[in-house]
Order: structure tokens, then sequence, then C-alpha cells
């Protein structure tokens, strides 16, 4: 099989072909669209999910240190002693 020249007649007849849509493209048009559309979906759950995290850490960490400022030294030297059983 001999390549053909390229002359005006060949291009044209080239890209015309090439611009035309085929059911082979919409297909693979469906596939690569059902597949970005799926990512799309698992990945707005992770965002969901990783908010709701950070929001729960927030909340502790306030409650973490509101309880902190309340605690006094004594109390905490009480809590180590029962934790270890013996003195500083």
């Amino acid at each position: 099989m001999k390549p053909q020249p390229f002359d005006d007649e060949n291009l044209d007849a080239l890209f015309a072909g090439a611009r035309t849509l085929t059911s082979l493209d919409e297909a693979a048009a469906e596939r690569a669209l059902r597949s970005w559309r799926q990512t799309r979906a698992r990945r707005n759950g992770w965002r969901w999910a990783s908010g709701l995290l950070a929001t729960a850490a927030m909340l502790g960490g306030v409650l973490y240190l509101q309880h902190g400022q309340t605690l006094p030294t004594h109390a905490a030297y009480e809590v180590y002693n029962q934790a270890s059983g013996v003195g500083w």
C-alpha cells in the first residue's frame, strides 16, 4: 500500500473525516464522562467527612482548653501521683 500524496483534496478529506463523530467516539466520551462523575462524587464525599472531622477537632480543642483553665495545679499533681504511685 502506497502512501497517498498530500495535496489539498487529500488533506481536506482527512480533516473532514477527523471532525466527523462516530459511535465509537460517542461511546468513549460517555465512558470518560461517567468516570469523571464517579470520581467527583467520591471526592465530594471525602470533603464532607474531612469537614466534619475538622469541626470535631476544633470543638474538642476548645472544650479541652476551657477545661484545662479551670483545673488547679495540685489536681494535676494528684493525677500524676495516682498514675505513677510515687511522688515527684
